[in-house]
């Protein structure tokens, strides 16, 4: 356990590793000539005089106090983080929630409950930065306005034939969309679908596509082609 003023230096990058049942052991400051190292908000909590004198070369940092940690470790995602609704109809599930601590690549399954998946609801996936790649299961057949809006580290989303509707600001600023491909089962792309979606090169769109709607594309500065049809 580390207490209060010790010391140590260290003379390069490093990483402190933690698993999800494990506690912070150390409140830390850590500086780098003129650059401040953040830590993630809630991993460490600083007391009184968290200071540290700025090195030449390494780092230092001062231990203060051993903490539990106050933040929930990320973890990998499964159907367990999702939340889903009853439709007014009682034959089918929408996805209406997504835990914003599940990581990585996920799946939204075509059945849940014994009964079909059809939707992903309005703002479902809203702000799951976390997430690094999404499946929309076969079966759902509509995407919400801003389903998916600031997932920022979302590289890939599949969508299925299933979808024929995708609306308004659905994947708005997924930030880190290499690629869109829009099934050919949908035939318009609603206001803002894909705005901001500033790393994207290529975009695929339907042969059947009949109306592409204001600001679907706005700010996909890195778009390099279009491709209609297969």
């Amino acid at each position: 356990m580390c207490i209060s003023d010790s010391k140590v230096v260290l003379p390069g990058r490093f990483e402190l590793p933690f698993a999800a049942s494990e506690t912070a052991a150390l409140s830390i400051e850590l500086r780098e000539q003129n650059s401040f190292f953040a830590l993630p908000w809630g991993s460490f909590l600083f007391l009184e005089n968290p200071t540290a004198p700025l090195l030449t070369n390494g780092m230092k940092f001062k231990c203060l106090l051993a903490l539990p940690l106050l933040a929930a470790s990320l973890k990998a995602a499964d159907v367990s983080d999702l939340t889903f609704s009853l439709n007014d109809d009682g034959t089918s599930y929408s996805v209406s929630d997504c835990d914003t601590s599940a990581s990585g690549t996920l799946e939204i399954p075509s059945v849940y409950s014994g009964l079909p998946v059809s939707s992903v609801g309005a703002g479902a996936f809203q702000f799951c930065d976390n997430l690094t790649s999404i499946s929309v299961g076969e079966g759902v057949t509509s995407i919400g306005n801003r389903a998916f809006d600031s997932c920022s580290n979302i590289t890939s989303i599949t969508i299925p034939n299933s979808v024929t509707t995708i609306e308004e600001y659905a994947l708005e600023k997924c930030t880190s969309l290499t690629s869109i491909i829009i099934p050919d089962s949908v035939t318009s792309i609603a206001v803002g679908t894909f705005r901001g979606c500033s790393s994207a090169t290529t975009i695929k769109v339907p042969n059947g596509l009949t109306a592409i709607a204001s600001n679907a594309f706005y700010g996909c500065s890195s778009l390099t082609s279009i491709t209609f049809g297969t």
